[in-house]
């Protein structure tokens, strides 16, 4: 058990790669939500409408949960010098990074659906170099380290937002299903 404590990150640390986790995948998912809320109007009312958003939002708290468990996880496992160390820069690249990837993927979905599989598997090893390439350079530049634990405390002012929203998504899901 005590092998186990000292692998795991520390508890000031979860927040910011949590915020990290929370913007782009909120953000997203709203985007989509507005982006296809002209062609609900013709057809649902305004609660109807509202409980869709209440559900992405919910759906985006499971994804930014679990993306940061993912990131927890690979900490834990990972050697300290490699990831443990540096937990904020490093978790919050490769969110960000992640995010990005799966942003462009999702929007490109036709035309990924057509694509063989040798191309896919070449963009997705460009994708684990995309995301390998910050983990090295913070490493070795500690401007950078600081720029991106820095863009990551100010994620944190995101959840303000993005928290409260949450919880009155998470009463509608719940008062929809009981």
């Amino acid at each position: 058990m005590g092998i186990f404590k000292q692998r795991i990150v520390s508890k000031r640390e979860i927040p910011l790669v949590f915020a990290a986790c929370v913007v782009p995948i909120y953000s997203w998912s709203i985007i989509r939500f507005f982006d296809r809320i002209t062609g609900w109007l013709y057809f649902l009312n305004i609660w109807e409408i509202l409980s869709i958003f209440a559900y992405t939002v919910v759906f985006a708290l499971l994804e930014s949960l679990l993306l940061l468990l993912a990131v927890i996880l690979l900490a834990t496992v990972l050697p300290d010098r490699f990831f443990r160390d540096r937990f904020v820069p490093h978790g919050t690249s490769a969110v960000l990074l992640v995010s990005l990837w799966a942003v462009a993927a999702q929007y490109n979905d036709e035309a990924l659906r057509q694509w063989p599989t040798r191309i896919i598997l070449f963009w997705l090893m460009v994708a684990v170099i995309t995301i390998a390439i910050p983990h090295l350079i913070t490493q070795r530049n500690r401007r950078v380290e600081g720029a991106i634990q820095s863009v990551s405390e100010r994620f944190v002012v995101m959840l303000y937002l993005y928290v409260p929203i949450t919880l009155l998504s998470l009463a509608v899901v719940v008062l929809r299903n009981v």
